[in-house]
């Protein structure tokens, strides 16, 4: 089992810069269901997001979603196992690109779980590999080619 870097961080540093292009409170779980609680945010995360955004041409990189707490997770309909829910993943669109090619330069920055929806991508720095796609049906498991080149509707 592998261990992870995590740093701690109260809402009222929210404000913090954690990166050159990254505020704590970018990562914070925005659940109004949430008390005040500390956020855990992955060290590496962070360091492959900023990776990721001098990839796609030092473009901003919105975080979507972040460290959720179980509540927020559940209503989202997330994983048992999320890995949001320890800081280690996030779902982000990187401005201006298809989500193909925001999948392709994670993979390229050294992401090895990604899941493809049709306006983000989920990355996560966990050291099993898995790729998939959000359907309307369900999520999808498949390998990193089938995910790149599948059409999400």
């Amino acid at each position: 089992m592998r261990a992870y870097l995590i740093k701690w961080y109260w809402p009222e540093e929210g404000g913090i810069q954690i990166s050159e292009h990254f505020k704590a409170g970018e990562f914070f779980c925005n659940s109004p269901l949430k008390p005040p609680e500390p956020t855990p945010i992955a060290v590496e995360l962070i360091e492959r997001l900023e990776l990721l955004r001098t990839e796609a041409g030092n473009v901003a990189i919105k975080v979507n979603s972040g460290y959720r707490n179980s509540p927020h997770n559940k209503a989202e309909k997330g994983a048992n196992n999320s890995k949001h829910m320890i800081g280690c993943g996030a779902d982000i669109v990187v401005a201006g690109m298809r989500t193909e090619k925001m999948a392709e330069l994670a993979y390229k920055v050294g992401f090895r779980r990604i899941g493809k929806a049709k306006t983000f991508i989920h990355v996560d720095i966990t050291e099993d590999e898995a790729y998939w796609c959000y359907l309307k049906t369900g999520t999808k498991t498949m390998s990193f080619t089938e995910m790149i080149n599948k059409v999400i509707v």
